[in-house]
């Protein structure tokens, strides 16, 4: 009878189960970071603590100036490559989708997601800066404040 024991000193087994593992975990890492790159290029999240964290769509004719980071304090700012009226055109159609009430002027508009929840886009030269008050998570919120100190928060309201 022959001895069936497992030979742990395979060299083509064990060098073709690193490289498996190798590959894996490498294409894992470059497909981060291209979803990384793709979400940071077209979308913004907005943090929404009450319901659910959003993203907004960025037109296509826009360059992002600002780090996605900076989305955590409310800021995003947007280098126009068109017009101005082409960017609240295409904001006014994403909110008619989206459900979200919208009203614009020739400097501003303003987009609400919610009763209490804003992002008010303003133009200033080439660039759209959009602001609006996050409402974050305890993990978010430390993750900001160690990131940029000071945060915006919503007014108090006073109760009548």
């Amino acid at each position: 009878m022959k001895n069936f024991t497992m030979n742990l000193s395979n060299k083509k087994g064990s060098a073709a189960t690193f490289l498996t593992l190798f590959v894996i975990i490498v294409l894992s890492i470059v497909i981060y970071y291209i979803y990384t790159g793709y979400v940071h290029r077209y979308y913004i999240n907005i943090y929404d603590n009450k319901t659910i964290d959003r993203t907004i769509e960025i037109p296509p004719f826009v360059e992002r100036l600002t780090d996605s980071n900076k989305e955590l304090i409310g800021e995003c700012d947007l280098r126009v490559g068109t017009s101005f009226q082409q960017v609240t055109d295409f904001y006014k159609s994403y909110s008619k989708q989206c459900g979200f009430s919208f009203e614009s002027t020739d400097y501003d508009f303003h987009m609400t997601i919610r009763k209490d929840y804003v992002i008010e886009g303003k133009l200033m030269g080439s660039d759209v800066l959009l602001r609006w008050i996050p409402d974050l998570s305890p993990k978010q919120l430390v993750k900001a404040k160690k990131l940029y100190g000071k945060i915006k928060t919503p007014p108090i309201k006073e109760d009548e």
